[in-house]
């Protein structure tokens, strides 16, 4: 029995009049006239002594030795497309995700080197926006939105819930001996307002203080922030007041030691973070990664790093 294969003009033309159960349409995708292909197909038969199709007016179907070559060709020519276009025309994947300057600040960016090292053949671009609505209509691969409700048409995942809570850094709570609630009616208070603009009641330090039994007029003193949620916890960072801020945003920075978690309690949210994408986006292999990492290893203590986040292309909105 020979093993040598037969001529490759035979077997793309049977390929081809396969896939479509057309001669016709085989012709027009080769390139070439209906008699062409025909004749590539009968010299394929003649040489394999083996009917391939069986013939009729206006298509062709595969005999059951056509079926099994049919299959075993498609994908072959398949691999061998992908290797012609992998050689030729170079590149790593891209992965566009969107999301709010904060998030993408406190949360994206100091987890993103790690990542970054473990997959070089992925290309991560951020791209920053502060209104949902349109990080919802950009199209981007994977968004990362804080809302209330999934809207249709989405897959969509928790990432996490988000609440207050006061934040500290270690000096400002050893300058000021901060032991209890009370000590805090007498420091400077920062405020996250930037979500002000939102049709969503958001805690406050009234609420805060009611909370813990004191006076709600202590809170009358509190510096606020209202464009961006990360200058407000930069701020607590710098030790310019304890903030009222966001336990997600402020994940990294609490894991690092730059800040603590003052005292309790913490006051809910009535929004949280979710990862969005269109259905289709997700059958890209790169995409299922990234959203992987996203909801997995986002928010992993052990993966904090103090590198700078310069690793991404980052475009402001």
């Amino acid at each position: 029995m020979s093993h040598l294969l037969p001529s490759l003009l035979a077997m793309r033309a049977f390929e081809a009049a396969g896939r479509h159960q057309s001669v016709k349409k085989a012709a027009a995708e080769l390139q070439v006239t209906p008699a062409a292909v025909s004749q590539q197909i009968k010299k394929l038969e003649a040489e394999l002594e083996l009917e391939l199709f069986v013939r009729g007016s206006s298509q062709v179907s595969p005999t059951q030795a056509g079926r099994e070559l049919q299959k075993a060709f498609e994908g072959a020519f398949d691999q061998m497309r992908r290797a012609v276009d992998m050689v030729t025309n170079p590149r790593s994947d891209s992965v566009t995700v969107g999301s709010s300057p904060s998030f993408s600040a406190k949360c994206i960016l100091p987890a993103l080197p790690t990542f970054m090292s473990a997959h070089p053949e992925l290309n991560v671009s951020l791209t920053l926006e502060r209104d949902f609505r349109k990080l919802l209509k950009a199209g981007f691969d994977i968004s990362v939105i804080f809302i209330d409700k999934v809207p249709r048409g989405f897959e969509a995942q928790l990432l996490r819930d988000e609440c207050l809570v006061p934040l500290a850094s270690p000096d400002f709570i050893d300058r000021h001996s901060l032991e209890s609630p009370r000590d805090l009616t007498d420091v400077r208070l920062l405020a996250d307002d930037s979500m002000s603009a939102f049709p969503i009641e958001v805690p406050d330090w009234t609420q805060w203080f009611e909370a813990v039994g004191l006076e709600a007029e202590a809170s009358s003193c509190a510096v606020a922030f209202e464009s961006n949620a990360s200058h407000a916890i930069d701020a607590a960072v710098a030790g310019q007041g304890v903030l009222l801020g966001r336990q997600t945003l402020a994940f990294h920075d609490v894991s690092a030691g730059r800040l603590v978690e003052v005292f309790e309690p913490a006051l809910p949210m009535p929004c949280s973070y979710y990862l969005m994408a269109k259905p289709e986006k997700l059958r890209d292999a790169a995409v299922q990664r990234v959203w992987r990492w996203l909801s997995e290893e986002l928010f992993r203590r052990e993966e904090v790093r103090s590198q700078p986040p310069a690793v991404a292309d980052v475009t402001a909105a």
